[in-house]
């Protein structure tokens, strides 16, 4: 069995010179022999913030750096557990823009990435990350939507407060999945009455390795990793195939475990090769990925956040997802939308054609 992948070791990428980046894109962070969308994301992210934490050290170290918006389109599948090359242009631009109450000026710099495998292949994805160079705060709010004032005053799950159980949501936690083995690295909380046949889904979801261990640390979501999160949740049209991807069916086998005994939650259910050869007959890729960020995570991190996506349409070719994600303090971190194919499940096969 292969040493676990913690999510930072996930999304790391090492510096080799001239604007490129190292990066992986392991196996325990897949879906079929496809790296996940949100992976991929996240790489792209966090390359932008490598690059301006290492221009930053070398102008004013004093002076931090934040995302504000991650884009990514994707162009074709990139095969799981390979090693491969970001390349960064973040000369693009990078422009003086005034601000408003004080009249000096920042830089917003935006970083456009593509990830290439070898000197010989094409561009698998682009994106860009607009990052602004400031001492400033995220200011204060004016006003809130009915919707988001709904986030901030709903209640916190006793699951994400620590304790054991909660009456309104369960641990739903994956032991192994043949299939989508990224969601193995991660636990998930769903309300229990996660309806069938529903356009949204609502999680509260946090990394695997976040209860301490041995050395003392605990996994938490950087701002780097919300791609990730952003394609991350129980797949809205298996709500209408009664599969076990869904909300409700994920919420149904951890009740069963719950009936069991505390120690079988903890230990999390287990997707049989016969049970995804059934069920898994369609493929969801990512096309595009669009992200504002509204509130940078804590420099430590976080370890829950809130999620809430949903889709205002459906089809066998596709559907647009909307989503929106909030930090414990029911703060909204990010706005998102996402444009998600369906296609056949034999079409994940890594870099073996275009989507």
């Amino acid at each position: 069995m292969s040493a676990k992948i913690s999510l930072g070791q996930a999304i790391s990428v090492q510096p080799l010179g001239d604007h490129r980046y190292a990066s992986n894109f392991p196996k325990q962070y897949s879906n079929g022999g496809a790296a996940h969308g949100g992976l991929i994301a996240a790489l792209f992210a966090e390359t932008a913030r490598t690059y301006f934490e290492d221009q930053a050290s070398k102008r004013d170290p004093q002076q931090p750096s934040r995302l504000h918006r991650l884009h990514v389109e994707y162009l074709r599948p990139v095969d799981a557990d390979k090693r491969g090359t970001i390349k960064s242009a973040p000369k693009l631009i990078s422009r003086k823009i005034p601000h408003p109450r004080t009249r000096a000026g920042r830089t917003l710099s935006i970083l456009t990435d593509f990830w290439q495998p070898s000197a010989d292949t094409m561009a698998m994805d682009t994106a860009f990350a607009a990052h602004s160079h400031t001492n400033e705060s995220q200011g204060s709010i004016i006003s809130l939507s009915e919707d988001v004032k709904a986030i901030k005053e709903q209640p916190i799950p006793d699951l994400v407060r620590g304790l054991a159980s909660d009456p309104e949501w369960i641990r739903c936690r994956i032991a192994q999945d043949p299939y989508s083995k990224v969601r193995t690295n991660f636990d998930f909380v769903l309300r229990r009455d996660s309806p069938w046949e529903c356009m949204s889904v609502e999680e509260w979801i946090t990394p695997r390795g976040s209860s301490p261990g041995a050395d003392g640390k605990e996994e938490r979501f950087s701002t780097e990793s919300l791609g990730l999160v952003a394609d991350l949740w129980p797949q809205i049209v298996d709500s209408f195939l009664r599969s076990p991807y869904s909300a409700p069916a994920m919420v149904l086998q951890a009740l069963t475990l719950e009936r069991d005994s505390e120690d079988a939650v903890k230990a999390g259910f287990v997707l049989t090769e016969e049970e995804v050869s059934r069920w898994v007959t369609a493929w969801y890729p990512t096309m595009t990925l669009d992200l504002q960020i509204t509130k940078p995570l804590a420099t430590d991190g976080e370890r829950w956040l809130w999620q809430k996506a949903w889709a205002e349409q459906i089809t066998n070719k596709g559907m647009d997802v909307q989503l929106r994600i909030a930090d414990s303090q029911g703060d909204l971190v990010a706005i998102g939308q996402l444009v998600v194919m369906v296609v056949n499940q034999e079409r994940n096969r890594g870099r073996t054609g275009r989507m």
